[in-house]
């Protein structure tokens, strides 16, 4: 099994058609159909799942999902997070790990 990458919103233009995880903040779930802003706050993505997922607004999930368009996700597997998980921190965390890819391994 492949691993999958972590990817930002300002990602997801570059990973179409692949699996990849997604962290972010739920705005919207009506079971099926989630719209999350995503941890860099670059956008709002559309997440559509083929099973009920209860994940309340406001809540921090990480998405495995594969990538329909930069705005558009296939739900595969959805994880709620605590409720003190830092969100902007864990943005910062991909900032850095994306501009020293080197050190890495990446």
């Amino acid at each position: 099994m492949e691993a999958k990458p972590f990817v930002t919103g300002s990602d997801l233009d570059s990973y179409l058609q692949r699996e990849v995880v997604l962290m972010g903040k739920v705005k919207t779930n009506d079971g099926r159909n989630m719209k999350v802003e995503t941890c860099d706050g670059s956008k709002t993505v559309s997440v559509v799942f083929s099973d009920i997922t209860e994940a309340l607004t406001g809540a921090a999930v990480q998405i495995n999902a594969r990538v329909i368009d930069g705005s558009s996700l296939s739900g595969m597997h959805l994880t709620v997070l605590s409720d003190d998980f830092d969100i902007p921190l864990f943005a910062e965390a991909m900032r850095v790990v994306g501009s020293h890819k080197e050190l890495f391994g990446l």
